[in-house]
């Protein structure tokens, strides 16, 4: 299980790098963080037994960031 969030960490880093790097603009970059932390939040409950459920959540950052 650690080596997965390991994984998931490095390609979220990567990713972020991969943005910076080409100049996008910030609300992409937020958007991406959050997304990316939504999912990795995702995974860890799975892994934990819990039940989480981030689909609302995600609607109304794509919604306040006016996407």
């Amino acid at each position: 299980m650690i080596k997965y969030m390991l994984m998931i960490s490095g390609g979220l880093l990567i990713g972020l790098i991969y943005l910076i790097r080409t100049r996008k603009p910030m609300k992409e970059i937020v958007v991406y963080l959050v997304l990316s932390l939504f999912a990795l939040v995702s995974w860890w409950d799975i892994f934990s037994g819990h039940l989480f459920n981030p689909n609302r959540w995600i609607g109304w950052i794509i919604t306040w960031m006016g996407l």
